[in-house]
């Protein structure tokens, strides 16, 4: 009859969905986690390491198989909202633990659905797609046959966070170099090297630690870095930088006028 059918159809009644809540996670926490649903794309950083700490919970105590159980579509949102906060505070190797329980979790909630659209829980994974090729998780790539060697400088605290960094288009400063590290194109030894890298997902960071042009304090840290450059881009020498390649998206380029400044013209992506 129709009292039937509509039970069947009660959003609740669907493994995974109660979301009744837990002594760690509670019911109102879960209620929260539905606000995400479609925004969890495109967060700033400091809000995805608040929901990490919701995860932190579950992992902490043991726990997650028990919060899948009690609301699965929640706990994947909790995963996708923090898995961005994980590569950019733990790295890639953490973030490519969760990313992977994050996918045997999916194909279990996949059946249900059309419930948990119902429910307020229909979120979408297409951007997820892109995430293995950003964790490093793809097999290496040939840069389109290139015969040129570029040798990208490790200057691991300009370059974390390809996950939160590669959004919009300044997330070119991290796309490229990511993508060049997979390639065959890139090389540890700088004596064969073409092309000196030097990165920063400048616009990421001026975003996360609200750093303020007006104050030049962007400009401080690029000065910063050719006044070391005998520490830090110790083959700068070799060419008088001719052969250095920085990367700039948007305005990027307007964060760093004291170029002129370092010799000859440098090279810009």
């Amino acid at each position: 009859d129709d009292a039937a059918r509509a039970a069947a159809h009660e959003p609740a009644s669907a493994p995974y969905l109660a979301c009744k809540g837990t002594s760690i996670i509670p019911a109102s926490t879960w209620e929260g986690m539905k606000a995400m649903v479609d925004t969890w794309v495109d967060m700033t950083l400091e809000h995805t390491r608040i929901v990490r700490k919701v995860l932190w919970a579950m992992t902490h105590n043991d726990a997650l198989e028990e919060h899948f159980q009690d609301c699965g579509f929640g706990l994947a949102v909790v995963l996708l909202v923090s898995l961005r906060a994980i590569d950019y505070d733990d790295g890639p190797h953490e973030a490519r633990y969760y990313y992977n329980y994050l996918q045997t979790l999916l194909p279990r909630l996949e059946p249900y659905k059309e419930q948990a659209e119902l429910a307020g829980w229909g979120f979408n994974t297409t951007d997820l797609v892109i995430y293995p090729s950003l964790l490093g998780m793809d097999p290496p790539h040939t840069c389109y046959g290139t015969q040129l060697r570029i040798f990208i400088y490790p200057l691991e605290e300009k370059v974390r966070g390809v996950l939160h960094c590669q959004h919009g288009q300044w997330g070119l400063e991290a796309l490229i170099p990511h993508w060049l590290r997979q390639g065959s194109c890139a090389t540890n030894d700088p004596q064969e090297a073409d092309f000196f890298l030097v990165p920063w997902h400048t616009w990421c960071d001026r975003m996360v630690y609200r750093l303020n042009q007006t104050r030049r304090e962007i400009s401080k840290i690029y000065m910063d870095l050719m006044r070391r450059h005998e520490e830090l881009l110790p083959y700068w020498s070799r060419n008088r930088g001719k052969d250095h390649i920085f990367i700039f998206s948007d305005q990027g380029l307007n964060f760093f006028p004291e170029w002129r400044g370092w010799g000859p013209p440098l090279g810009f992506f």
